[in-house]
């Protein structure tokens, strides 16, 4: 099953990190689709920050994962952000957070412990 990487943050990997010269091309990034490479210190390219969705200011990462190629892996990102995180990871999260509050929290109050 093909698989791409998206992650909220950097992560720091192989001469990867969020310095200033990391920063500058995020400010340099304009608009929905916008991305450049992650390069490692030997020169290869290890994802891309992607600018994902109308007014974001701050780019996920992507990578690739299993038969799925860089680009494509950016381009089905972009096409899936209807906001900043792609809608299959945001609505899975939205999902695991009401389970864990209907299963594991006390009443209203969003504490975690025994329902009895």
């Amino acid at each position: 099953m093909p698989t791409v990487g998206v992650a909220k943050k950097l992560f720091h990997v192989d001469g990867i990190m969020r310095d200033e010269k990391h920063h500058e091309k995020v400010r340099q990034l304009n608009g929905k689709g916008d991305s450049f490479a992650l390069l490692s210190t030997d020169g290869s390219v290890l994802g891309k920050a992607v600018l994902s969705g109308p007014g974001c200011s701050n780019p996920v990462y992507v990578s690739v994962g299993h038969r799925m190629g860089l680009d494509t892996a950016v381009k089905l990102v972009v096409a899936c952000s209807k906001y900043r995180i792609p809608e299959p990871v945001r609505q899975a999260d939205i999902c695991s957070r009401e389970y864990i509050r209907t299963a594991f929290c006390n009443g209203e109050t969003g504490v975690v412990g025994d329902k009895s």
